[in-house]
């Protein structure tokens, strides 16, 4: 960084609209595929707890029968 000679600041490497704009972007795709992978686990979750209820519940009937 340095001043110009009106005494304004200006950065070196500067970034164009474009190129901030397609960072942006990139963000709010990978915010995106964040929420999606989020959402899957979620569901692979609720799979996993329903089919250890299941499970649970199948070991209880075998139990009842084994007596």
């Amino acid at each position: 960084m340095f001043l110009d000679e009106r005494g304004m600041l200006e950065v070196e490497n500067s970034f164009t609209f474009t190129e901030i704009y397609a960072v942006e972007k990139q963000i709010q795709d990978l915010q995106l595929q964040l929420q999606s992978r989020k959402e899957l686990l979620s569901a692979k979750q609720q799979d996993f707890i329903s089919l250890s209820i299941e499970t649970v519940s199948l070991m209880e009937n075998k139990s009842e029968f084994d007596l």
